[in-house]
């Protein structure tokens, strides 16, 4: 059996994570701005705190970076990444193949979402989300052309939508009868 990583993230890339902390923390705020009907707590304590020296995790331990709540339940989980590009100028909207492994194994319904941070807007218009049922119907592919080598889901681009606001109604839809 292959050896599962005893960390997903080196030293080296300290910055990456506390980078994505930091505009997940600005992200959260935003969807708080915009909706005071649902709640968003971190799975995992690294989601908002940055990166943690000598944090290990295996990838089996891996989460997504939020539970959505309403009213204290439960309706939905949501990952963020801060990506350094357009979504026009994108070639694939690539998701790691763990977060799929996640949303499979989930009886709550998942979404991903990118903030395209080169992208001239608000950070409520350049976010982009995915549903995750949208992302798993893509067969894994190897990459080897990034800093990591990984596996990735390679989502079709008109799968994904625009703005805070779309995903905050889609959230709405989970929790009307």
């Amino acid at each position: 059996m292959k050896e599962l990583p005893k960390r997903y993230m080196e030293d080296w890339e300290a910055h990456k994570a506390d980078r994505g902390s930091d505009r997940a923390i600005v992200i959260r705020k935003e969807l708080e701005k915009l909706s005071l009907l649902f709640q968003y707590e971190p799975l995992s304590s690294d989601v908002e705190s940055g990166f943690i020296p000598d944090f290990h995790k295996k990838v089996g331990e891996l989460k997504l970076d939020y539970v959505v709540l309403h009213e204290g339940k439960r309706i939905a989980l949501l990952d963020v990444t801060a990506s350094n590009y357009t979504l026009k100028g994108s070639r694939v909207m690539p998701v790691a193949e763990y977060k799929g492994t996640i949303i499979k194994a989930s009886n709550t319904p998942a979404f991903i979402l990118f903030e395209m941070e080169k992208e001239a807007s608000p950070v409520s218009e350049r976010c982009v989300w995915i549903h995750g049922k949208d992302v798993i119907k893509h067969k894994p592919q190897f990459d080897d052309t990034w800093e990591k080598p990984a596996h990735n889901y390679h989502t079709d681009k008109n799968d994904w939508h625009r703005g805070l606001k779309s995903l905050i109604e889609e959230f709405m839809k989970l929790i009307k009868p």
